[in-house]
């Protein structure tokens, strides 16, 4: 399989670099504000891994690692999620527009980000089309998808937005759903009774604790 180079940011621990590592592609750099993720993604991974606010430039440089193949990451979460309380770009934590704002500085020949469902909601429809027209002003195409976790085999309801794009010579191909949670996954729910009484516990089979 053909190796690709990738920018990750927000890697946390590394679950999607695992996945972007089975992929075929290989971290020229991933960034991470907590030591002890990034540690773990040394461990596993041996990638370059810097560690703190990713929008820092004593922290990494991304000019220079202009041309990349592929410009990733899970900016954070609590700007889009209910407990977050929403707030979007009025959230000091929102890293989504600074992010894009990368593309233009690293242009990589594609881009994936992702983030929680609540960013698909009908609230921040503005906001999706401002990011949508900057990365169209960019050069770049590509479209918003929600995505279910369990319909790509990982045993998690767990719905996440992702946004893909790339540079129209590198049409990104869609997700392909490969199991059912319906199909593959059957629930049965028993009524609690209530434990019943076998008698008193026998004296050798008690322990006092001290």
């Amino acid at each position: 399989m053909a190796r690709y180079s990738v920018v990750e940011v927000c890697a946390g621990a590394g679950g999607q670099s695992l996945g972007l590592h089975k992929a075929g592609f290989d971290h020229a750099i991933a960034i991470e504000i907590d030591e002890t993720a990034a540690e773990t993604l040394r461990t596993n991974g041996g990638w370059r891994v810097e560690v703190g606010d990713v929008a820092d430039p004593a922290v990494w440089r991304p000019e220079e690692f202009e041309g990349v193949s592929l410009f990733a990451g899970g900016v954070p979460c609590p700007p889009f999620s209910v407990a977050g309380k929403q707030l979007g770009s009025s959230d000091e934590r929102d890293l989504f527009a600074w992010a894009i704002e990368q593309v233009a500085v690293l242009r990589p020949r594609a881009v994936m980000l992702e983030n929680v469902r609540g960013l698909s909601g009908p609230r921040f429809s503005a906001y999706r089309q401002r990011v949508l027209d900057r990365l169209s002003d960019l050069g770049y195409v590509g479209g918003w998808r929600l995505l279910q976790a369990s319909d790509f085999g990982v045993p998690q309801l767990r719905h996440r937005v992702s946004r893909g794009d790339s540079l129209p010579t590198q049409a990104l191909a869609s997700p392909v759903a490969h199991h059912s949670v319906s199909s593959g996954i059957k629930l049965s729910l028993r009524q609690c009774r209530p434990v019943r009484s076998h008698g008193s516990i026998p004296a050798s089979a008690r322990t006092t604790a001290s």
